[in-house]
């Protein structure tokens, strides 16, 4: 799965798997989709300490791997917001989004480089993404800033299915899923030519099982706003909508731009005003969980 904040889809390794696959078409094998096959790394020329020296933070993993990230405060915050961005982007790269976003919303925000991404230290696995999405959630509650205020998970795209499979773990007091995927599988559905189906058999490791945001979702009653473009090619708007409907919340909302593709949603109007509605409406139904006092947690 592969995402560019400005719009513009990296398909390097998309390119890789067809050209594997076409390799593949006249022996009529089968090709195994590793989990890393579906993380596009990031390389970025500066951190995000050298970026904005103001916001960064650093992420100290328990084992031992140190994330590049911000944490953007706002003087007039109504909520705190965990955004999870796509595949092939940085934190780096949506810097100018997530500060409009602290800005306009009246939200504190935090974004965290996956691991291997830009200067984020380790190696990116599927497998993992939930896992450490929790530890960034147990910071962004640490924060002074955060204290007594809503906490929102936003997940774009890759980061929706990661918001996903972290759904139930601990409280969120709301839900954002953006250009959100039901599972691989029917992205692959989407995205590989029926021609190449025909004569190559793709397999997907045991991970894949863990995001399917059909029936993640299931465990989480809370606020929900799903937004979708109509024009996306990536993840069609029939996969939101799938997405919206598998959800139990008496509470969900569901935004659909037609002119919209599969990112840069946040230009339009409409966006803005669906992400303002839900976070003014929006109310804590308990208190924060408890912060985990073993995860090892580092500020610059």
């Amino acid at each position: 799965m592969l995402d560019g904040m400005g719009g513009k889809i990296a398909g390097g390794r998309t390119l890789t798997i067809l050209g594997c696959l076409a390799v593949l078409l006249l022996q009529g094998c089968a090709f195994t989709i590793k989990d890393d096959m579906l993380i596009n790394k990031v390389v970025v020329e500066k951190r995000l300490s050298e970026l904005a020296p103001e916001h960064a933070i650093t992420v100290a993993m328990p084992d031992g791997d140190k994330l590049e990230g911000l944490f953007i405060p706002s003087p007039q915050a109504r909520a705190s917001v965990l955004f999870l961005g796509g595949n092939a982007q940085s934190v780096q790269g949506n810097y100018r989004f997530l500060t409009q976003y602290a800005d306009k919303q009246h939200v504190n925000v935090m974004s965290v480089n996956y691991r291997g991404y830009a200067f984020s230290e380790g190696q990116a696995h599927t497998e993992t993404l939930a896992d450490d999405a929790a530890i960034w959630l147990e910071y962004l509650r640490a924060r002074p800033e955060a204290k007594g205020l809503s906490i929102v998970m936003h997940g774009l795209s890759i980061g929706s299915i990661t918001t996903g499979a972290f759904l139930g773990r601990a409280h969120v007091d709301g839900v954002i899923l953006e250009s959100t995927v039901t599972d691989v599988r029917q992205w692959e559905e989407n995205a590989v030519p029926g021609w190449v189906k025909l004569f190559v058999r793709l397999e997907y490791g045991p991970f894949i099982t863990v995001y399917d945001n059909r029936s993640n979702i299931k465990r989480y009653n809370g606020p929900l706003l799903v937004i979708t473009g109509g024009q996306d090619r990536l993840t069609p708007p029939v996969m939101s909508r799938a997405v919206f409907e598998a959800s139990g919340s008496a509470k969900k909302q569901l935004l659909e731009i037609p002119q919209g593709g599969h990112v840069g949603l946040w230009v339009y109007p409409e966006y803005q005003g669906a992400v303002d509605r839900f976070l003014s409406e929006l109310k804590s139904e308990q208190p924060a969980a408890s912060v985990n006092p073993t995860a090892a947690i580092a500020a610059n």
